[in-house]
């Protein structure tokens, strides 16, 4: 079954916060999803997909969340993720 909502659970408030930012910063809009609404550490960000998204939309989708995972790397020291 096909479910059009698909999460990406990041853990903490503070990083599903940053992330949303930095998609939104992409023109990638999606919501944090934040305690009470899921329990403490499970923050995620919530995707909601439709029929009316092209390849071309998924890609950039995609490659938005590759660009903010880089730079979160970069800003620790990361060389991989995850370890």
């Amino acid at each position: 079954m096909l479910i059009p909502i698909q999460p990406l659970v990041l853990g903490s408030e503070v990083r599903a916060l940053a992330w949303s930012e930095a998609l939104k910063s992409r023109g990638i809009l999606v919501s944090a999803i934040r305690p009470p609404t899921v329990p403490l550490g499970m923050s995620r960000l919530r995707f909601t997909f439709s029929a009316a998204h092209q390849i071309e939309d998924i890609d950039q989708l995609l490659e938005a969340i590759a660009e903010v995972l880089a730079q979160e790397q970069q800003s620790k020291g990361e060389t991989s993720w995850p370890r």
